[in-house]
């Protein structure tokens, strides 16, 4: 993607919960950071402003090239302040919003409207088809900031001039650093979320989709499934001599956002 144009970002950081908090500190920490060092103009829709009507106003006023950031989210809604929805599948109105455009949306299961925003004119699309975990201790330290790292390799790889293969090469050597930096118990919610991407974009030849590769990236294994490649990491690629139990703010994250391999 090409920032020549020096069209901006938009980018929500809503703030209104313990997920939303963490996102908005880490947003800011590597998505705007490498924006401002890069000179690329941004409009931050943080804390109240992350609302569907300013959202729109901000697209039509100043037709920014991409959008990043974090909110939560639905197989088809992406959303901000409060829940309040940002952009929605099957609204035409919203298909149209973001025809010509990239996204990068780090909001649970919403990459499963992917091929209908790109149906509809979006350039690219990165998000997530499953619940994004991360884990955390006393904010905003401790584990989480690598887990937003590695999701912002993509978003910065962009920022950076990368085409989008390039880009998915970032997203695949962040999360891969990111696994290999934590012990097992906590690695594999990073395994789930880097098997969880989905990244389509359009082509000459039309829309393209990275398949997903269930490969371990210790040993370079092949697996069938996510869950397969997980439990493989666990039993043969731990950390330590035995699994360390679960922080309380892990099992808390993991059953407050459905988390599958909690």
């Amino acid at each position: 993607m090409s920032y020549n144009e020096k069209r901006p970002v938009i980018v929500n950081r809503c703030k209104w919960d313990l997920a939303t908090k963490y996102g908005h500190h880490h947003t800011g920490s590597f998505l705007l950071t490498a924006c401002d060092n890069l000179k690329i103009p941004y409009i931050d829709l943080e804390d109240l402003n992350a609302t569907r009507g300013i959202f729109v106003r901000q697209i039509q006023d100043h037709n920014p090239i991409m959008y990043g950031g974090c909110g939560h989210g639905t197989p088809e809604k992406c959303t901000g302040q409060g829940g309040d929805p940002l952009l929605t599948k099957g609204d035409e109105e919203d298909g149209r919003l973001m025809a010509g455009r990239y996204g990068s949306f780090l909001s649970c299961y919403f990459a499963l409207s992917a091929d209908w925003f790109i149906e509809r004119g979006m350039k690219a699309f990165f998000g997530y088809t499953i619940p994004w975990t991360f884990i955390a201790g006393t904010f905003p330290n401790d584990w989480a900031p690598g887990f937003f790292k590695a999701h912002y390799a993509l978003d910065v790889a962009w920022a950076k001039g990368a085409d989008n293969p390039g880009a998915q090469v970032a997203s695949d050597v962040g999360y891969d650093e990111l696994i290999a930096s934590l012990p097992s118990w906590a690695a594999r919610y990073a395994v789930a979320n880097k098997q969880g991407r989905k990244f389509l974009y359009t082509t000459q030849e039309g829309p393209y989709t990275s398949p997903p590769s269930f490969k371990c990236c210790v040993c370079n294994e092949e697996f069938g499934s996510c869950l397969a490649l997980t439990q493989h990491y666990w039993d043969v690629h731990m950390k330590e001599g035995v699994a360390k139990e679960r922080s309380w703010i892990c099992k808390l994250l993991g059953s407050l956002f459905g988390c599958p391999l909690s």
